[in-house]
């Protein structure tokens, strides 16, 4: 018997902007033999397989790394700007991120430096700005001219939205935030200290708090609006017994609330029930609204919410205008901006199987309920995922254990035609990019169009596939644990054979023996050796050493290439113990890159008084790319299906 859970999902549609390339030819990245390539919209092959990574094309341009140095080439492969990066992003908005020696620049199509080499890491720009950082915990911002409009002293850039930065620090003395705000020329709205909170700028308004003459106490809570010359348009001073809402609509309206409370002598309060009504940027109450009801905030205006969950808008005079539709606010704002979901009960004959069906904004089907589960890519360009359980001879569901069934991915359009029947075990949720969608199908790479055929299809398995060839740093995870995935052995030393290393003492010794790094890529053993008569510690988290591989830069100064584990929990840093007259030996990876260098192991060990020490092994040939010195990775949807 078919199971499926009784629930209708319904997708709402959400203009998106896409930046049009009209002058470009789209190509798109192939991946056979473990090289990259490109090919055109009909699968023919226009850039043959031959880097080591690449990124997509963007703008008539893409990243390529030969040798272990990033460039960009031009739709022909010819080199536009040569590789002597450590790293490239596609361009964007005419500007290529540039990294080099772990430093950020943005170029032009010109190849002209925006600034100087100067930041550790930038955003793309937003709103004609960009965030950067020279440390781990600060941020600043620049305009698109390179200017460091905001100085990279705050803990975070809460905000860039109509060309205005919001930034905040935290005093430690009065243990309260206080914000900042600037143009994009830099000119200074809102100096630093005058509020303890800015929302972002929305229709040329921001929401703001602060606490009359600096008293932190409820009876001093003020709340306000300014505009983006950072006057003070609109205050409730003090704001106890009031409540404003966070944004100013297109209207130039805001919705205020008034209620009962009682303060108790523990400084707890209890609310009453509350009066809403809409007022003006003139303080002047345009409408007393219906307290039963629910008002929301939605593309720039207020909504009504009814009791069937549907919106409406209200004008400036408070009244309801425009059709019925539902709004689904994103929770997860790594999805793509066109995507939304509403969901409400269908049938309730249990013997009926509820499917996923999709509707427009008033709720009328575009594509009848059909389909048996919902793919995260939600509806672009008139087209979406939907996935389908596949069944035996019987009808009955195919499990795959974890009390999951089999199921495949197919396309359809947002008027019911459908391109591709279930076959896909994955898709790119970002759907179709310049004509093709790239999917998994029988477990190899493939490229359809909108017709639904295949352009493309991985016919080479992947070569020198156990050589670990990347440009960032993995995260070091060596245990002394018989459960440890790069853990070989644990003897007594009397059994170590031909190993050469420090006599009476603790040592780390880095040999060329073969072995299997996460029984996937080759690797070299590693062997952590305590000839010492008593026990060692070493600090560790969830029972990782801090142990990394370290290798030579071009100035001949030794840099790890490999983070420190780290813990989510933060409750699992206890010492481990190296009991002495024992050896450890490991597997870790024999990295494969374009640059030659030496490699080493470095490990934390404590000495007297409990003071760390770092312990070095010995030397060893090896081959690195120069972007594992410092970057760290992030997920890329057509690099991870291609090279799955």
């Amino acid at each position: 018997m078919k199971k499926i859970t009784k629930l209708l999902f319904v997708i709402s549609i959400l203009s998106s902007i896409v930046i049009a390339q009209e002058n470009y030819k789209p190509l798109f990245r192939i991946y056979e033999n473990g090289l990259y390539g490109f090919i055109d919209s009909t699968g023919q092959v226009i850039i043959p397989p031959k880097y080591k990574a690449a990124g997509e094309f963007s703008e008539g341009l893409a990243p390529v790394r030969e040798n272990g140095y990033y460039g960009y080439i031009d739709e022909s492969g010819k080199y536009v700007f040569p590789p002597i990066y450590d790293f490239c992003e596609p361009f964007d908005q005419g500007l290529g991120k540039v990294f080099l020696n772990g430093k950020v620049n943005f170029i032009d199509k010109a190849g002209v430096n925006l600034m100087d080499f100067i930041y550790n890491d930038a955003t793309n720009f937003e709103n004609g700005i960009s965030i950067v950082s020279q440390s781990y915990r600060t941020q600043g911002a620049i305009n698109r001219t390179g200017k460091l409009i905001l100085d990279t002293v705050y803990e975070r850039i809460k905000s860039r939205t109509e060309g205005v930065v919001i930034a905040s620090h935290y005093d430690r003395v009065q243990h309260l935030a206080f914000y900042t705000a600037v143009d994009s020329n830099g000119v200074t709205i809102v100096p630093l200290g005058k509020y303890t909170h800015i929302k972002p700028f929305v229709n040329g308004f921001a929401h703001v708090l602060w606490y009359i003459n600096n008293i932190n106490s409820l009876q001093n809570y003020a709340e306000g609006y300014i505009n983006k010359q950072g006057e003070l348009i609109y205050k409730k001073e003090p704001v106890l017994g009031f409540d404003l809402s966070k944004e100013v609509s297109a209207e130039s309206t805001f919705i205020e609330e008034k209620y009962d409370f009682e303060l108790f002598s523990n400084g707890a309060m209890a609310q009453g029930i509350g009066v809403k009504y809409l007022k003006n940027l003139k303080g002047e109450i345009v409408k007393y609204l219906d307290s039963n009801l629910s008002y929301e905030f939605v593309n720039g205006k207020y909504v009504v919410n009814d009791t069937n969950g549907l919106y409406r808008y209200i004008d400036n005079q408070g009244e309801p205008y425009g059709a019925r539709f539902f709004y689904f606010p994103e929770r997860n704002k790594s999805m793509p901006s066109y995507t939304s979901l509403y969901n409400f009960r269908g049938e309730t004959d249990p013997k009926k199987e509820r499917k996923y069906g999709v509707v427009d904004t008033t709720l009328n089907f575009l594509v009848e309920p059909f389909f048996e589960n919902f793919h995260f890519s939600g509806i672009k360009d008139g087209y979406f995922l939907f996935g389908k359980y596949l069944t035996d001879e019987n009808d009955n569901y195919i499990p795959i254990g974890n009390e999951t069934n089999l199921s495949k991915i197919g396309i359809c359009t947002i008027n019911g035609t459908i391109i591709h029947e279930p076959a896909f075990e994955y898709a790119d949720y970002r759907g179709y990019v310049n004509g093709l969608i790239l999917v998994i199908e029988n477990g190899k790479p493939s490229y359809y169009n909108k017709q639904g055929k295949c352009v493309w299809v991985q016919q080479s398995p992947k070569k020198d596939s156990t050589k670990l060839d990347i440009d960032y740093r993995i995260e070091s995870s060596v245990r002394n644990s018989y459960y440890s995935y790069n853990h070989i052995e644990n003897k007594i030393i009397d059994e170590l054979d031909k190993i050469d290393y420090d006599e009476n003492d603790i040592s780390l010794v880095l040999t060329n023996e073969e072995t299997d790094y996460l029984n996937k890529y080759e690797g070299i053993s590693l062997y952590l050796i305590n000839d010492l008569d008593f026990q060692v510690s070493a600090p560790s988290v969830d029972g990782a050493l801090y142990l990394v591989l370290q290798a030579k830069d071009n100035n001949g100064i030794w840099r790890s290439i490999e983070n420190y584990p780290s813990s989510s929990c933060g409750m699992s840093y206890v010492d481990t113990k190296i009991d002495p007259m024992q050896y450890w030996k490991y597997s870790v990876p024999k990295y494969s890159g374009g640059v030659k260098t030496s490699i080493r192991a470095e490990l934390q060990i404590k000495g007297k008084g409990n003071d760390l020490i770092k312990l070095h092994s010995n030397e060893s040939p090896g081959y690195i790319n120069p972007a594992q010195f410092w970057r760290t990775a992030y997920y890329s949807p057509s690099a991870n299906l291609l090279e799955k």
